[in-house]
């Protein structure tokens, strides 16, 4: 070997002094990030947990104020007919029979709004639990028809 014949092998080694601080950065970023969308995820599932739970105790509640309301009307019919025939007597004057008639029409439409209601409640409990689907749209479109389209063919069935 000749003294003048020197090999030199030499590693260059270059580390950022502040990456390490970005990288942690990007990480507590990420992680943060991570934390709220759980957050939010828990906050929309407790949402619809609450929402499902309303919708289904507003559903319960409005059979029984809809059967209240079927029961009125039975009532205020009956109140009606015995006015008619009281009339037919003479123990009721005209202005009874309609006093009768009037509270008889308001117990019938609120009848019907109580009705409209509970299906509208319907559709929202089976929207809520994801359920919702064009058959439920169909049987609620064709309720009301039906009813109209019976008692025009069944008068003697219609509470009037």
């Amino acid at each position: 070997m000749d003294p003048d014949d020197t090999n030199t092998i030499g590693v260059t080694l270059s580390v950022p002094i502040f990456a390490g601080g970005a990288t942690q950065s990007q990480v507590r970023q990420a992680l943060a990030q991570r934390d709220i969308e759980q957050d939010s995820f828990e906050q929309q599932k407790r949402a619809l947990d609450r929402n499902t739970r309303n919708a289904y105790q507003t559903l319960v509640a409005g059979i029984s104020a809809v059967e209240a309301r079927r029961l009125a009307v039975v009532s205020a019919q009956a109140a009606f007919d015995a006015s008619q025939v009281g009339l037919e007597v003479g123990t009721r004057t005209v202005l009874d029979v309609v006093q009768n008639q009037r509270t008889l029409f308001q117990a019938q439409l609120e009848y019907v709004n109580e009705r409209y209601n509970f299906l509208q409640n319907r559709l929202l409990l089976a929207q809520a639990t994801g359920k919702l689907d064009i058959d439920d749209l169909q049987v609620v479109n064709r309720m009301p028809a039906g009813d109209a389209e019976s008692r025009l063919q069944n008068p003697a069935d219609s509470p009037n």
